[in-house]
């Protein structure tokens, strides 16, 4: 076996947590106040819809974020979801310089996703290639420490995502009590919504759906990094 490998065997072998206190600490230490939690929703579209976009290339239509300004301090919530069949990304950007504290980690899970849309809304939008920018170089990811088996549970089952490492470590947040559940149901609801399928109230209600779902990503990565500190006593 790797010791990959070998970590999920004896974390299920012995029925409980390996976790590596003085990496995990290590990785914590890069998270720096205030620390906004981020999570994009995307249309990765086979037909390109608007102008200046490729095939299967991700359509940013949605975020959520939660802030944490202070240890201390109450933990605050923003949101944006661009509801019209048009392309999203000038009112994405604006909302995204609008929100999001100008310091400070942004922590995100999975990197290379969010980065990865980040760049290209900066190639289609140049004049925001500075924010785009000052905004990755701020990216932490949260989910190095499980994919990197800092912190392996036989309850993640061997997996990294947030899908598995909630519901373990918070067990009372649950997708399972969402409408929406995953992000194949929310493209899906999204194309939807706005080639105007669904009547007034089911628009209304869809629209809450999307929100929650993205909402709980977030929520989660704060619960998780909340969790994470606690191990350590902090």
């Amino acid at each position: 076996l790797t010791d990959r490998q070998k970590k999920q065997v004896d974390a299920f072998n012995l029925n409980k947590s390996l976790i590596d206190k003085a990496e995990l600490e290590k990785f914590l230490d890069t998270i720096e106040y205030p620390v906004s939690f981020i999570d994009y929703e995307t249309l990765p579209a086979a037909v390109p819809k608007y102008k200046n976009y490729q095939p299967y290339q991700h359509i940013p239509f949605q975020f959520s974020l939660h802030v944490l300004n202070s240890p201390n301090e109450e933990l605050k919530h923003f949101e944006f979801l661009h509801d019209r069949n048009t392309s999203p990304d000038l009112s994405f950007l604006e909302a995204l310089k609008k929100y999001l504290p100008k310091t400070g980690s942004i922590v995100v899970w999975n990197k290379r996703f969010e980065s990865g849309v980040n760049a290209n809304l900066a190639k289609r939008n140049p004049k925001y290639q500075d924010f785009v920018t000052n905004f990755n170089n701020r990216i932490v990811d949260l989910e190095i420490p499980f994919r990197e088996q800092l912190y392996v549970h036989p309850g993640f089952k061997g997996k990294s995502s947030i899908k598995y490492i909630l519901p373990i470590l918070s067990p009372k947040f649950s997708y399972q009590d969402l409408n929406i559940q995953e992000g194949g149901a929310a493209c899906e609801v999204y194309s939807r919504l706005i080639d105007d399928y669904y009547k007034k109230d089911e628009r209304e209600e869809k629209i809450k759906d999307l929100l929650d779902y993205c909402r709980l990503d977030t929520l989660a990565m704060y619960e998780i990094y909340k969790h994470c500190l606690s191990l350590l006593n902090f």
